[in-house]
């Protein structure tokens, strides 16, 4: 086993913010073609993406969305498409590292029936560019997002 993340550069930008139980990680996620990693932590002002091909360097600091705790996440070379325990979704442009389009348009649209479930998503592939499937223990949904939103889903 050998240390990924550059621990350097996550105190140096972290320690002033941080308590010890903070540090946990509640979520991660790997892109092998891209080298991210993306760790998630109790704190949620510590989600942060470190380049694995640059010794572990921060790449970006995610910001604080305050949409719950981060479930699971998926990315491709230019989006990372993470759930929420509210089943909230987020999606952030890694090139630009900024929110993507589609969640300044939408985070607020997602469906009631949706957002009030009992299940929450506990994993998340990418189908196409726009497609992915989100999966709770008992459902699944497809959500594409070159479509409108819709008002409700339907569950089955």
């Amino acid at each position: 086993m050998k240390t990924v993340c550059s621990s350097e550069a996550f105190r140096s930008n972290f320690e002033d913010k941080i308590k010890r139980y903070d540090k946990v990680i509640v979520a991660s996620h790997y892109n092998n073609d891209s080298s991210l990693l993306t760790l998630t932590h109790a704190n949620p002002k510590l989600a942060c993406i470190f380049d694995l091909s640059k010794n572990g360097s921060l790449y970006w600091n995610l910001p604080e969305m305050k949409v719950g705790m981060p479930l699971c996440m998926t990315s491709d070379m230019d989006k990372l498409f993470v759930t929420f325990d509210s089943n909230k979704i987020v999606i952030f442009d890694l090139i630009n590292r900024k929110l993507h389009d589609w969640s300044k348009e939408n985070l607020t649209k997602l469906p009631g029936n949706f957002l009030t479930r009992y299940n929450r998503m506990l994993g998340v592939s990418q189908l196409t560019e726009t497609k992915y499937i989100l999966w709770s223990n008992y459902t699944y949904a497809v959500l594409d997002t070159s479509v409108e939103v819709p008002s409700e889903v339907q569950i089955v």
